[in-house]
């Protein structure tokens, strides 16, 4: 797993990431062809984000054809459709 740019965390995450994880890496300021690489090697993308203008991360993982994850919120009603081209979840128990 792959985490590229990290903005704040709800202290159940810090501790998370706190534990030492082999495949968790924290590299930074990635350049395009590297993020391009990132998106297109990986086995999915989560995005649990709870509030959001449109989400070009979202637009960048769906233009690499990664399998998308993202958190069921109103601006993506009307252009993502849940087991169709994402899966949509409130919580972790729903997936």
């Amino acid at each position: 797993m792959v985490r590229c740019k990290i903005k704040h965390h709800s202290e159940k995450i810090k501790k998370i990431l706190n534990h030492k994880l082999s495949n968790l890496k924290f590299p930074g300021f990635v350049s395009d062809e590297m993020l391009i690489s990132a998106f297109c090697e990986a086995n999915i993308f989560l995005f649990p984000s709870y509030e959001e203008n449109e989400g070009i991360v979202v637009l960048e993982a769906l233009s690499s054809k990664t399998p998308l994850i993202i958190r069921n919120i109103p601006v993506y009603k009307n252009w993502l459709s849940h087991k169709e081209n994402c899966l949509k979840s409130q919580t972790i128990e729903d997936l």
